[in-house]
Formats: structure tokens, C-alpha cells, sequence
């Protein structure tokens, strides 16, 4: 079991991997009850006739695109930014994320309309309850609506290996979870 979780925690490191398994959870997130079709852009030259592994997919993937991945479903297509917060140099407080959305994010990208920002909070070591308060994220985003391009503005994050999590931050306050069990099984195609 050690050996599939260390290969997991290195693959998790591919960013085209995360961008994949993510999407898949997003599909479930948006969509949950219906049938959806997610979209990557490729790198020049790749045709999607020739992706017929997981590993072609992901070395066929076009990185630094403004949109990581569209999804349909329900006669319905939304466009996702999928940025990982880096916490290997940032810590996880109000003020720290705050500054690099500002200054990493919302500068570099520009006019993103039509897009959900999905932002994944993976903390280096466990912690049992998120030091960051939501609520005045929330507030804080409100009052930085004049700069926000973003139809939304989401984090995702595994709370405690028991719910996957989908915190809405902007432009409403929600969170919606998933039973980490029913993710997993979802993603080995079991439920």
C-alpha cells in the first residue's frame, strides 16, 4: 500500500494529472447526476486519434492555457482555470492567499469571462481544521469585485479524507461536499 501512495503523491506532482483528476471531480461537483464530456486542449501536432492511453493524454496536454479544461453536461459547458496554491512557500492564512491571487493570478491572466477559477488547497502536512476563514474570503473577494474577471471562484480541497470539498468563494458563499468514499469510487468507475 506504501508504494501505490508514494507513486500517487509523485504523479500528483505532474500538473497535467492533477488538471485530469480534477476535471473528473468537477464533472461530479457540476453535474452530478448527468452524463458529461470534459475537453483539454492539446499541444500542436497531437490529433485526438492518436491518444489512446492515459499516458498520451497526458503527455499530449497543452500546459500554460488560460483555460485548463472545458466540461459539458445537461446541455451545459463551463470553462475551468485549475491553479494549485503553492503551500511548499506559502502558509495558509487570509492575508498570504489573498496576496498571491492578487498578484499571481488575477494580474496574469486578464479578462477570464466565462471561466471558473478552481483553486486546490493542498497542505503540505494535515491539518484538522483549515486555518483560513472563509467567510472574510468571501467578504474580502466582494470588495475586490472591480478586478475579478472570474465567473467564480472556487477551492477544492479533501477535508480529512472524508468529503471532498467544493468551497464556493465568490461571486456566493457555498460549500458543497462529496463523501470521499463515493469520489474514489467514482473515479475507479464503481459508482
Amino acid at each position: 500500500m506504501k508504494e501505490i501512495i508514494v507513486g500517487a503523491q509523485l504523479e500528483a506532482k505532474k500538473t497535467e494529472n492533477v488538471e485530469i483528476l480534477k476535471a473528473l471531480g468537477l464533472s461530479d461537483f457540476y453535474w452530478p447526476h448527468s452524463e458529461t464530456e470534459i475537453f483539454f486542449e492539446l499541444k500542436k501536432g497531437v490529433s485526438p486519434s492518436s491518444i489512446v492511453s492515459y499516458s498520451d493524454l497526458v503527455n499530449g496536454l497543452e500546459d500554460n492555457t488560460h483555460v485548463d479544461c472545458q466540461i459539458t453536461g445537461d446541455g451545459q459547458t463551463r470553462s475551468f482555470q485549475i491553479k494549485r496554491y503553492p503551500q511548499e512557500y506559502l502558509e495558509h492564512s487570509d492575508g498570504a492567499f489573498l496576496q498571491w491571487l492578487t498578484d499571481k493570478v488575477f494580474c496574469s491572466y486578464g479578462d477570464m469571462s466565462g471561466t471558473i477559477l478552481v483553486i486546490l488547497l493542498q497542505p503540505a502536512v494535515a491539518f484538522t481544521k483549515c486555518p483560513m476563514d472563509f467567510t472574510k474570503l468571501f467578504s474580502n473577494l466582494v470588495d475586490l469585485k472591480g478586478i475579478i474577471t472570474f465567473d467564480e471562484i472556487v477551492l477544492s480541497y479533501n477535508e480529512q479524507s472524508q468529503y471532498m470539498v467544493l468551497h464556493r468563494l465568490y461571486p456566493t458563499h457555498k460549500r458543497l461536499l462529496i463523501p470521499f468514499s463515493l469520489a474514489l469510487d467514482r473515479l475507479k468507475g464503481r459508482a
